[in-house]
């Protein structure tokens, strides 16, 4: 019986490895914006509290509501990057396992090829092996005959 090729499989398993892989980069990348937002607000809460601190007494009553309304955005945004962080350690688990779906079918493959080969080889083995005594049984022949002749 005659092994398939698992050539197609290794295809359909490597788009779906290319899939995850881009998802992956895609939550990495929106990732990285969330940082840089968190990034963003501590330098714009550092901006608005030098100028509170040069400012009046108005100015610094501002600031105090600017703050926590800051702090709060702070936290929202470290609890969006903790998500982020989860969906993206997610995410490169799924790529894990398709890179191992993928290389189960490529060692399939590998294995079911290299058998093709002792195969072969082993089909040729015997073809020389015939060749080689039906030679040595011919040379016989041929030296009895002279054999004889003499």
């Amino acid at each position: 019986m005659k092994k398939k090729s698992f050539k197609s499989l290794i295809r359909l398993t490597g788009q779906k490895l290319d899939e995850e892989r881009q998802l992956l980069g895609d939550l990495q990348a929106e990732l990285m914006r969330a940082m840089q937002r968190v990034d963003d607000l501590d330098r714009e809460i550092v901006a608005e509290r030098q100028v509170a601190e040069q400012g009046d007494l108005l100015v610094q009553q501002a600031f105090m509501g600017y703050a926590e309304q800051a702090k709060k955005r702070r936290s929202e945004l470290m609890a969006e990057l903790a998500a982020l962080a989860v969906k993206v350690e997610q995410q490169r688990a799924k790529v894990q396992a398709a890179h191992q779906e993928k290389r189960k079918f490529e060692m399939a493959e590998e294995q079911r090829l290299e058998k093709i080969k002792e195969e072969i080889e082993r089909k040729e083995e015997i073809a020389q092996d015939e060749l080689a005594l039906n030679l040595f049984r011919r040379r016989q022949r041929l030296e009895a005959e002279q054999d004889e002749m003499i």
